[in-house]
């Protein structure tokens, strides 16, 4: 059996680390994800900040708008 060695002093990063560029949508801004899992992603991260979204499937991925 291997043995592990026990680290101290090490930060633990945030749980919930968003893109900066989440908190710059406005009203009506919108981004266009490749799959739904980015787009689900994006809709928490904006969600979690008290934002309303919207998300509909597009041709080439998923689109997620920021409505208020």
């Amino acid at each position: 059996m291997t043995s592990l060695k026990i680290d101290k002093g090490i930060p633990m990063p945030p749980k919930h680390a968003k893109p900066s560029w989440v908190s710059n949508m406005e009203i009506g801004d919108s981004v266009l994800c490749e799959s739904w899992s980015k787009s689900h992603a994006i809709y928490q991260a904006l969600v979690r900040q008290g934002k309303t979204v919207t998300c509909r499937q597009e041709e080439g991925g998923v689109r997620v708008w920021r409505i208020t």
